[in-house]
């Protein structure tokens, strides 16, 4: 029995392009788990922000076994969960909202830095989790570069 390769992240993990004209097969987790010789567990999800990929990981996170390699996407840190809505909202730039909805989600309902900062706490124990269990992992930032174990993020965790 293979085993898996397991994917969570956004689009950028999928197949979907600006022209959507990429066949599953030939998006970067097919080729990588065919390479592997490994059976392809995708929870990538087109648009999702980090919230939304934390919360597939708990999802999912039972059906993941030792021998499994994990790579875990961290997407673009002004996309945020609406909880009301229970879709991302892209701060800055999102048509779907209006000023005063988007003048809500950045300057009334939470604090960017903050809500960074939870959500980097929530990926850190799914790391140690991964760590706990003898799991291969991989982490990849679309939106810039991140050290877990620097000073400036754990004297803050």
């Amino acid at each position: 029995m293979k085993n898996n390769l397991i994917i969570f992240g956004d689009s950028f993990s999928t197949n979907f392009t600006h022209k959507n004209d990429v066949n599953e097969s030939e998006s970067w987790p097919a080729l990588l788990a065919d390479k592997l010789d490994m059976n392809l567990l995708s929870y990538a999800m087109i648009g999702a922000c980090n919230g939304e990929i934390i919360n597939r990981f708990f999802q999912e996170y039972k059906n993941i076994k030792q021998d499994d390699i994990v790579i875990f996407e961290i997407g673009f840190y002004n996309r945020v969960l609406d909880p009301f809505q229970n879709t991302t909202v892209a701060i800055g730039y999102d048509t779907r909202f209006s000023k005063l909805e988007m003048d809500f989600f950045e300057y009334k309902a939470l604090n960017l830095d903050e809500y960074i900062k939870q959500d980097l706490v929530k990926m850190e124990f799914i790391f140690h989790y991964l760590e706990s269990i003898g799991v291969k992992f991989y982490i990849w930032c679309i939106d810039r570069n991140l050290d877990f174990r620097s000073e400036e993020h754990t004297s803050e965790l």
